[in-house]
This record gives C-alpha cells, structure tokens and sequence, in this order.
C-alpha cells in the first residue's frame, strides 16, 4: 500500500521478494525509510526499525515497529489473518500487525532504506491524529493479552502526559 507522492528504491521488491524466498518463515518483511519533503529531498535521514522479529515485537510494546508502506506480505497469511479492516478510516495498520502477532505471524525488516516518505500538511498523521489514537488503543486493548499474556502493555496513545506519568509509575510499582 505504496502512498502515491512516496517513492521507493528501484531494487526494493526485488530485494523484499528474495527475502521472502530466502526466509520462508517470514510473513511480512519492511525496510527502513527516509523522510523527503514535497520536491523529494531527503529532510530527514533514515528511520530505523528493528530488523528481527523479536524486536519488531518488542517494538510493538511501546510503538508501530513496521512502515506500512514499506512491507511486502505474503497473500495467503494476509488471507488467513483477515486482511484489512474496511470499517477503520485510519490505523488500520496498527491493527493489523497487532492481529498478525496475535496470530503467530512472522515478521522482519531490511535494515536498509528502500522507501522515500514524503512529508506535507495534509496527511492523516496530522489531520487525524486524534481518531488514529482512538483506533490505536483499541487494537492494543483486542490484542495486547493475545500477543503478550500477563506483560501486555498499558498504552495510551494520545493520553495528557500526566495521565501517562501515573499509568507508568502504577506498573512499576505493581512489578515489585
């Protein structure tokens, strides 16, 4: 789901595919990117995620680990998770890497830029930010205990940041 004033390498799905054919127990494969303002210079240098899959699911604890417009996924895992949500204007992303981690998907990243992200005012990110926390908590809220048991994060996204403060101090004191 390639947005289309994005631009990516001309080797990324062929380096994607190979590591897909290379790596059968992948599910989903991203890469990392760079940030490119509205004529397509890099204003931004590259933005790491973490390649393996545990990290990419510790990741996942506190932030998205997965560029969705970076990722290849393999069409019949995709199936078999559900595919996409039509009912979520927004975050649907988030909800469904949670849904394929809930599921025992296998996820990776190429730790290389082959994805050029372009930046403006108009984007969801921005205009939306509000619903984007709303449907983001509710997926941790469906998922978190599938993916993690007990240790599922207590995320609030979008949350005062006093009201985060006193959410975090009440897990530390409850681990000891």
């Amino acid at each position: 789901r390639m947005d289309g004033d994005d631009t990516c390498e001309p080797s990324r799905l062929e380096k994607q595919l190979a590591f897909l054919e290379n790596n059968p127990a992948v599910s989903i494969v991203g890469t990392y990117l760079d940030y490119i303002d509205e004529q397509g210079k890099v204003i931004d240098e590259r933005f790491p995620f973490p390649p393996p899959h545990e990290a990419i699911k510790e990741g996942f604890r506190r932030r998205n680990s997965m560029a969705h417009a970076t990722t290849v996924i393999r069409k019949d895992k995709l199936l078999a998770a559900g595919g996409y949500r039509t009912d979520l204007s927004v975050a649907q992303d988030i909800e469904l890497w949670l849904r394929c981690l809930s599921k025992g998907l296998i996820f990776a990243n190429i730790p290389e830029v082959l994805y050029h992200y372009r930046q403006h005012g108009v984007q969801n990110t921005k205009t939306k930010r509000k619903l984007m926390y709303e449907f983001s908590n509710r997926a941790y809220r469906d998922y978190g205990k599938l993916i993690w048991g007990d240790n599922a994060p207590d995320i609030e996204f979008g949350a005062p940041l006093h009201r985060r403060a006193v959410r975090k101090l009440r897990r530390l004191l409850l681990k000891k």
